[in-house]
């Protein structure tokens, strides 16, 4: 009988929601962010940042980096809390055949439940321990900056990179959703907004995507009374989505129609209003349609090679080897 108890016990405890635990003695090591001195990450690091001339970010530019982060977990020592800390080595360099350069020190630990990163200066708490699926936090409870919720999206998840393939990890993003975008059909502008890490277990952080611009595409006009469409953008991509690889975004074919390409000919050609519109029913929220004289339907979309980005940054950290030194 005493068993049972001890195991119900057991149970009704592993099944309470820790979040940020109030004992101020308790400290558990994550095995999504494993520190141990001599534990590194190599990363494949792009950033790129856009501003117009004049706009918020200040004069125009359009900068590209790409480059090779390695974090490595130094030495332990006891903060002024008595909290056990770690050195978070970060070494950079152009390529592989380049040496590694130490480019700066930042710091770790885990207290109260909490994994907290200190870049900079600034505290970060960057998971909750242990992770659970549907727990949110303010990543920047411990500083003066602004709120930001975060909330654990998925646990015990596959992911695969580029390099190899992680069976166990938590998927971090923004609350409520990993990703925001918005476009304005008025003018094809729109916003993309998406922040979202993935934490390995006993490697740590694999992935970490941070997305925040605006951009705008150039837009694309045929008619019903087009036999034929010159210069058709679509006609050289067979699928019902197009990646625009300078803005991230996927834009809808059109001409994509009940699972093949018709672009030989305009099959919106001799088409009334009405029709045309049940045709593009599934991506009507993406075009554009304007009825004129004499049956005519003027038909408006995204060009989906002519995007750019308008203003604004994104940063991809893809891990591609971890180890202990």
């Amino acid at each position: 009988m005493r068993r049972y108890f001890y195991w119900l016990i057991m149970l009704l405890l592993g099944a309470c929601n820790l979040g940020a635990v109030e004992d101020p003695n308790y400290s558990i090591q994550s095995s999504y962010f494993p520190l141990e001195e001599g534990r590194y990450v190599h990363y494949n690091v792009t950033e790129r940042k856009v501003a117009e001339l004049g706009g918020e970010l200040g004069g125009g530019y359009d900068s590209l980096f790409q480059y090779q982060l390695k974090e490595k977990i130094g030495a332990s020592f006891s903060s002024l809390e008595g909290i056990e800390t770690y050195e978070m080595l970060r070494y950079k360099r152009t390529g592989d055949e380049e040496s590694w350069l130490l480019d700066s020190a930042w710091y770790a630990y885990v207290d109260k439940g909490r994994v907290v990163k200190v870049e900079k200066g600034l505290p970060f708490i960057k998971l909750l321990v242990p992770p659970r699926k549907g727990q949110t936090w303010d990543e920047n409870a411990m500083s003066e900056l602004e709120t930001s919720t975060r909330e654990i999206i998925r646990t015990q998840a596959p992911y695969l990179s580029e390099q190899d393939t992680f069976l166990n990890t938590v998927v971090i993003g923004f609350l409520g959703d990993q990703e925001y975008l918005t476009i304005q059909y008025a003018d094809y502008t729109g916003l993309r907004s998406l922040s979202q890490d993935v934490y390995a277990d006993t490697v740590g952080l694999v992935s970490s995507n941070n997305v925040d611009y605006r951009f705008e595409f150039e837009p694309f006009t045929f008619d019903n009374k087009m036999e034929t469409i010159e210069g058709n953008p679509f006609c050289e991509y067979p699928q019902s989505y197009i990646f625009n690889d300078s803005t991230q975004v996927n834009v809808p074919n059109p001409f994509y129609i009940n699972d093949k390409l018709e672009c030989e000919d305009n099959p919106y050609f001799g088409k009334t209003y009405e029709e045309i519109e049940t045709m593009l029913t599934p991506i009507k929220s993406f075009i554009s349609l304007t009825a004129g004289a004499d049956g005519l339907v003027t038909i408006e979309c995204m060009d989906p090679t002519k995007g750019k980005v308008l203003s604004g940054y994104f940063s991809v950290q893809e891990a591609y080897q971890y180890g202990k030194e």
